[in-house]
């Protein structure tokens, strides 16, 4: 199961290990699913072990995302996990949009009293064109290289339906493991005004197709504690 706890058994990777465009096959065995984007070369995801995953993003983007068993449904369970980003270099980019080596996102299903039927036909609509389970609202976490870890505020890319908060910064580049806690439904509340009803899946991405740039992440040890 993904959210035990397992120490990594190395600390850097090769991301020539996994074919371009495809999804390692460790990480489907445990159930991930790849996401890509049109056009645009996708970020690498590899398995090292049961419980780490090393992200390698060169001019790239790409998701990866697990839908969450039945058993924790109704549950109000704290996000855990440890991250580290161990190499940025920039490329020679000036796109508009921030680039981020690894986000996390948690997805949650919402009564319908805090959802209108045209949001709700629309997040059906956008989440199925993605690929993604249809679902209410989306809590982002994000490693920025931009911005200041504590900034949060609606996602610019689906505002109506994910909020943002930048939890670490380009000053925690390089700083080894960083141990991660988030009280998902305190952080929902604060975030849409209202209760969540139960978590749907949890995503991981990276992103470097903006800037061009060259980075090297991992996540281990993500559970539900």
């Amino acid at each position: 199961d993904v959210y035990k706890r397992q120490e990594s058994t190395t600390e850097r990777f090769d991301p020539g290990q996994v074919a371009i465009g495809e999804l390692d096959p460790a990480l489907a065995e445990q159930g991930w699913r790849l996401l890509t984007k049109r056009n645009v070369a996708p970020t690498v995801f590899t398995a090292d072990g049961l419980y780490t995953i090393r992200i390698a993003a060169n001019n790239s983007n790409a998701l990866i995302y697990r839908e969450l068993p039945a058993t924790v449904h109704g549950d109000r369970p704290a996000l855990v996990w440890e991250w580290r980003v161990d190499a940025v270099s920039q490329g020679g980019g000036a796109g508009k949009d921030p680039d981020w080596p690894v986000v996390v996102y948690a997805a949650f299903d919402v009564d319908k009293q805090y959802v209108g039927w045209w949001r709700r036909f629309m997040n059906r609509l956008t989440f199925s064109f993605a690929g993604l389970p249809a679902t209410g609202k989306i809590l982002t976490y994000v490693w920025s290289l931009d911005e200041p870890a504590g900034a949060a505020y609606p996602n610019p890319y689906i505002p109506k339906v994910a909020y943002l908060r930048v939890q670490r910064s380009a000053q925690s580049v390089d700083s080894g493991w960083i141990a991660e806690r988030r009280d998902l439904y305190a952080d929902f509340e604060t975030a849409f005004g209202h209760p969540a009803k139960a978590l749907a899946f949890i995503a991981i991405s990276a992103d470097s197709e903006d800037t061009g740039s060259v980075t090297r992440a991992s996540i281990r040890n993500l559970r539900l504690d």
